[in-house]
């Protein structure tokens, strides 16, 4: 028995939230001053740390691009071994596939 259309989208929609929640979270936390448990936006909220960001500052700009670019790096990297590897375990079969499948899922956990 299949569920309804509507019971597909309203569960699609909820995991979507859900997994955006972390990401909201980690944006709020990052625009306040400082976070301690019982204060939902943190210390002092406002942009005084993003702002921060683009003073004159150059060891901070350089950590900035640092940063985004080990981060390019290391999604280029990962999606290229990605795509390698599901185009190996596409010509295996039986217990090797699944053993190659199971494996690739091993960083992850």
């Amino acid at each position: 028995m299949k569920p309804s259309p509507r019971i597909r989208y309203l569960l699609l929609l909820s995991l979507g939230i859900w997994s955006l929640l972390p990401l909201g979270l980690l944006a709020v936390v990052s625009a306040s001053g400082g976070w301690r448990f019982p204060s939902l936006l943190g210390a002092d909220p406002g942009l005084g740390s993003w702002l921060s960001l683009w003073s004159d500052s150059p060891r901070l700009i350089r950590s900035l691009w640092v940063s985004v670019g080990l981060a390019s790096a290391t999604g280029l990297l990962a999606a290229l071994g990605g795509f390698l590897l599901g185009r190996a375990l596409d010509g295996l079969q039986g217990w090797v596939r699944s053993l190659g499948t199971a494996s690739a899922f091993l960083p992850v956990a």
